[in-house]
């Protein structure tokens, strides 16, 4: 992926960046200084622009051991006061290890990084759709009132 690749692509998911500060962060991450990305060098300038870390210290650090990690706990208690969910431990921390799949990281006590904990944030694991409704039943035997359209 070129600088110019990313400055059509950018818009089209709606990241608004300034052209400058693309460059920076391009060439931040460009180490080969090949004007070119790999997927691993992508995958890091995508990190560098999504993850905002004032933003991440202003709202989200109490539920982090200072800014590093967070555990199972920690996104436990974020579950339930943040989101409004009624999870417990136990299955806060196979959730971790589903969306992680990590064999070296299947530990006991698994945690996010702070990254992670964004990316779980936003990812299809944390959605508000309730996985039943993805079933549709071609049922149009009442009237069509009943239906919502």
């Amino acid at each position: 992926v070129t600088l110019k690749d990313l400055k059509g692509f950018l818009p089209r998911v709606n990241c608004k960046i300034s052209t400058n500060r693309l460059r920076e962060v391009f060439q931040d991450v460009d180490t080969r200084k090949r004007n070119e990305l790999g997927f691993d060098d992508f995958a890091e300038l995508y990190h560098k622009l999504m993850f905002d870390e004032n933003m991440f210290h202003e709202r989200l650090e109490s539920y982090s051991d200072e800014g590093r990690v967070v555990s199972v706990q920690q996104l436990t208690r974020f579950l339930v006061a943040e989101q409004g969910e009624r999870v417990e431990e136990r299955e806060v921390s196979r959730h971790m290890r589903e969306y992680l799949q990590d064999p070296q990281r299947n530990v006991q006590e698994p945690y996010f990084t702070t990254t992670e904990f964004m990316d779980f944030l936003f990812s299809k694991q944390n959605e508000l759709w309730d996985q039943k409704y993805d079933q549709v039943f071609q049922d149009m035997t009442k009237p069509l009132s009943h239906y919502w359209i």
